[in-house]
Formats: C-alpha cells, sequence, structure tokens
C-alpha cells in the first residue's frame, strides 16, 4: 500500500502566508495560480545513527498543492510510494519561487498510511529557482517590473510568472516591496 504525506503550506504573500517582516500579516487571497507544484525530500533523521540527515534517495517526490480559500492555505496529499518503511524523518519542500524549507521537527512516517506534517511557511522571492534570494532574482524582477508602461525584458510567460511573487497577474510596487520584505532570509533549508 502507498504511503503519502498530507501537507498545509502557507506561501509568503499569498493567502495567510504573511512575510518574514510581518508573519501574521495577509497577502494575495485570489492567486492567480491555485495549483503549485512541490518538491519533496525525505532524509533520515538525526534519530537515525547510521545514516543522519541522508537523503533518501529514491524520496525525492514532485507533486502539487492546491489554494484553499477558507485557509489561506495550499493543501495537498503527495504520493510517496511504497519503499519508505516506517521511520523517523526529517521532511524538506520546495515549490517554485519559494525557498525550500524544512518541515519542523522529527516526523514519523508510518508506512502505507496517510501521514499529516505539520504547517510550513515557506518564504517567496526565489525568482530563479536557485534556493537562494539575492541580486539574482532582485535582477529578474526587474526585468519583468512595470507601474506605468510595459516591462522590456520580459516577453517570456514563464519569466512573469516567476517574478509576480504576490501572483496577482502583474509585476509592480507590491512584488518589488514583498522581495525587499523577504531579503533577510538568504538561503532556503
Amino acid at each position: 500500500q502507498s504511503t503519502s504525506l498530507n501537507l498545509n503550506l502557507l506561501l509568503h504573500g499569498l493567502g495567510k502566508g504573511g512575510d518574514s517582516a510581518n508573519a501574521n500579516g495577509g497577502g494575495n487571497v485570489n492567486p492567480q495560480r491555485t495549483t503549485r507544484n512541490i518538491k519533496v525530500e525525505i532524509f533520515k533523521s538525526v534519530l537515525d545513527p547510521a545514516g543522519q540527515n541522508q537523503l533518501v534517495l529514491a524520496l525525492t517526490k514532485d507533486g502539487a498543492v492546491v489554494f484553499d480559500t477558507a485557509s489561506g492555505s495550499f493543501k495537498g496529499n503527495i504520493d510517496i510510494g511504497t519503499t519508505l518503511t516506517t521511520g523517523a524523518y526529517t521532511v524538506k519542500i520546495k515549490p517554485d519561487q519559494f525557498l525550500r524549507g524544512l518541515i519542523p521537527g522529527i516526523q514519523t512516517i508510518t508506512q502505507g498510511s496517510v501521514n499529516t506534517l505539520p504547517q510550513v511557511t515557506l518564504v517567496s522571492g526565489d525568482s530563479n529557482n536557485d534556493n537562494k534570494v539575492n541580486i539574482l532574482d532582485y535582477a529578474v524582477i526587474l526585468d519583468c517590473y512595470s507601474d506605468i508602461t510595459p516591462a522590456k525584458k520580459c516577453a517570456d510567460p514563464a519569466k512573469k510568472a516567476s517574478t509576480d511573487i504576490t501572483d496577482d497577474g502583474a509585476v509592480n510596487q507590491f512584488d518589488y516591496n514583498l522581495f525587499l520584505r523577504e531579503l533577510n532570509n538568504v538561503r532556503g533549508d
């Protein structure tokens, strides 16, 4: 029987995700992209002396979470297959445009079950998906930024989507301000 992870993600700038300057603040409650692709990485925990913090290679899985308007978070079940044995693990989540985050605590994952993991909040602004928020992301955002006139270096729809960190269909002062508030987070877990 397959094992799955039930995830609940707060994404900075979206729904009730807040941001680095105001963790309890709100964000865009009507995101354009209500489904987000994520990568789940499962590591042996520090409780496993034989291989602590080693990536369980067969268990890097891609999946999707969907925006839940009632909770203001992204939720979903990710099927991780049948090979993971019951045990203690650490789990990291990486959606596009966000820094990879560690699910808080050591997770007991039971083989063949739906395992509900604690909610995690993830930092936005990683426009180039290198798991860092830095000058490279800033340059990409500036390429697509437009208040009055259209952006001149943002013809690619994928580039525009990666820089629209508030996911409202425009790359403007709201995205720029959110990016600046996220800069104190240099890299993901």
